[in-house]
């Protein structure tokens, strides 16, 4: 049974809140409210990085938006108290289908907006309580543009602003990542005006989901989207950004097809600008910027585009009266040089010099070619024939019998030693030399009855004297 103190709470936080999530009681009130009609429902995960109280705050003001309303509807970021985070409350999808797009274009914007430095990160995407949320991070120094600066502001600073923008929205249209619902309250600027965007592809997944965000009122967005006669597209961010300029540089929300003329009443304000945001806040989609990319590149050219200079039409010629006292002799007068004081006009700038006429008929007249009388002519030399050779002549075997020497005699070598390859016949000679020596210094033995030749000494005889032995010493006494 639920406790009835959850359900008042929830019953007075319904009759206290609009259609689209705004809510009429204190700050401090909400939060009770919200505490007590979260004990019933216990969160998923343990706290982690996100605010758990915010988030609460966020479903509770979401479920009594939608108690209002009989159709789906959308609330705006909740900012913790430091403001370094924001949470976006999304409807709860109907089946795996919407699960599947919710979790593929989910991890899309995570990465796109990850990957920029003029994009707001979105860091965690999760359910709690049965609703998808967002939860992106906020850099510490940075602030809502309606306060950190009053408007309108300079040119030079709302522009400055302005084409940061316009490059993190272009770094998600290339990517297929849209804005859909831009406002002021989505840009966050510090100090040193860096921008951080938030909320890219918020209104992408709310398509997805089938709940579009109609409820955000934007002043930034185009007629066919306010209307909901069309869902947003790239037109529609270019448009925003039009619109954006505008507000930034006079302080009022544009008229959509209105032409615009910034550059009559601010100097600073090049007057190609005014063609770049007359185009984009076209009342017809089909005649502004098909993309950002075009429109940044216009507005490029138009921030460095050289500004006019108001110059009279009849500068007043000063005239320099000579000295009474000193007067310029002819020689001194004809080498005098002008000083730049003399030849200035009262707004500072020089003279201008005369450019000089240049007879452009010259230039036009045709040029004739030289006539050619007569052809040279280019004599060849014939080619020079080729020798023929007889090859009957030089194919006939030639008889070498009548160049070779006496025969070599080959003692040390037998016939079967001798082998086609020169090499191989060298080292069986030497082999063969080197076995003949061998064999005459140890010559083999002989049997015993065999005749031994005759210019050999005869044999010693068989009893030989035998050698003398050594006397032995006699001791004296």
């Amino acid at each position: 049974m639920r406790n009835p103190l959850s359900a008042l709470a929830e019953s007075v936080l319904q009759s206290t809140t609009t259609a689209a999530g705004q809510f009429t009681l204190p700050n401090w009130l909400v939060n009770s409210l919200v505490a007590l009609t979260g004990d019933d429902a216990k969160p998923i995960k343990e706290p982690g990085w996100v605010d758990e109280n915010v988030l609460r705050r966020a479903i509770a003001l979401y479920r009594a938006a939608n108690a209002r309303s009989a159709s789906p509807t959308a609330i705006g970021w909740q900012f913790t108290p430091n403001g370094l985070q924001a949470i976006q409350v999304l409807s709860p999808p109907a089946d795996s289908a919407q699960e599947l797009v919710l979790e593929e274009l989910g991890r899309r914007l995570a990465s796109v907006t990850m990957n920029h430095p003029r994009l707001a990160p979105v860091l965690e995407r999760a359910m709690r309580q049965g609703y998808p949320y967002l939860a992106a991070r906020i850099d510490e120094g940075f602030q809502s543009l309606t306060r950190r600066f009053d408007l309108p502001l300079p040119p030079q600073r709302a522009l400055q602003i302005g084409e940061q923008v316009i490059s993190a929205l272009e770094f998600a249209h290339y990517r297929d990542i849209l804005h859909g619902a831009f406002d002021l309250h989505d840009v966050f600027v510090n100090e040193r005006a860096q921008v951080s965007l938030l909320g890219v592809g918020v209104e992408q997944l709310r398509q997805q989901l089938g709940a579009p965000g109609a409820a955000l009122v934007s002043p930034l967005l185009p007629p066919e989207v306010a209307s909901g006669a069309r869902l947003p597209d790239k037109r529609t961010d270019v448009f925003a950004m039009g619109a954006l300029l505008y507000v930034l540089l006079t302080d009022r929300v544009p008229a959509a097809g209105q032409p615009i003329d910034l550059s009559q009443s601010l100097p600073d304000v090049p007057v190609a600008l005014d063609a770049v945001m007359t185009k984009a806040l076209a009342e017809d989609p089909d005649r502004r910027y098909p993309s950002l990319t075009e429109m940044y590149h216009d507005l490029r050219v138009a921030l460095r585009a050289r500004r006019a200079v108001a110059r009279p039409s009849t500068p007043a010629q000063r005239s320099i009266a000579p000295s009474p006292a000193r007067t310029a002799s002819p020689v001194s007068a004809q080498r005098a040089v002008p000083s730049p004081a003399a030849t200035a006009t009262p707004d500072g700038f020089p003279e201008s010099v005369a450019m000089p006429l240049i007879d452009i008929s010259v230039l036009e007249q045709p040029l004739e070619m030289p006539e050619i009388t007569a052809v040279a002519t280019i004599e060849i030399p014939p080619a020079p024939e080729m020798p023929k050779i007889d090859w009957v002549t030089l194919l006939q075997p030639v008889d070498l019998s009548g160049l070779g020497g006496p025969a070599s005699d080959l003692s040390y070598a037998s016939a079967e030693t001798l082998a086609p390859d020169p090499l191989v016949a060298a080292i069986m000679a030497v082999e063969a030399t080197e076995g003949m020596q061998k064999s005459r210094q140890h010559p083999a033995r002989k049997p015993a009855g065999s005749p031994q030749p005759t210019d050999q000494p005869a044999a010693a005889p068989a009893s030989q004297p035998k050698a003398p032995t050594k006397p032995r010493r006699v001791r004296r006494k």
